[in-house]
């Protein structure tokens, strides 16, 4: 279970439940002027100074393919070989304990159907993933990292 809430600075946090879904946890966190709401996208460009810290070496982004879409009503992740479509209800609410999420994944799949759902869903052109290798990202140590996306 995830929700989002905010702070006193005016930044947008994601927070998820843990120790058993007892406490809730921040998990990511940015400026609510951040956000993309209402703009085309950024270009690769745009995230090019970002791009220095997802690629250090221990960075969870350097060992495994992670690709995230957020709308309101779903969340499409490709983690590796793997594709998940979570519906709604995904984030909190008063009865959302009571509610079940539904889940759609696909497991093993191959690079040429990862290059599609890329270009399909993602709008990542299949020229920007020519070079995208899975063998990285489909390894134990990989895997074992984002087991629960």
């Amino acid at each position: 279970r995830s929700k989002f809430s905010t702070d006193c600075k005016g930044n947008v946090i994601l927070e998820w439940k843990v120790n058993n879904g007892l406490e809730w946890e921040p998990r990511l966190r940015w400026k609510i002027e951040d956000a993309l709401s209402g703009k085309e996208g950024l270009s690769m460009t745009d995230m090019a100074p970002h791009l220095d810290v997802v690629a250090q070496e221990d960075s969870i982004f350097s060992k495994k393919l992670i690709v995230c879409l957020l709308s309101r009503d779903r969340k499409r992740t490709v983690a590796g070989s793997s594709y998940k479509i979570t519906g709604a209800p995904r984030f909190g609410g008063p009865d959302t304990d009571s509610q079940e999420i539904p889940v759609d994944k696909r497991d093993c799949l191959d690079l040429a159907e990862i290059q599609k759902i890329l270009l399909r869903d993602f709008s990542i052109p299949l020229e920007e993933t020519s070079d995208l290798d899975l063998e990285k990202s489909n390894s134990k140590d990989a895997v074992d990292i984002w087991a629960s996306q």
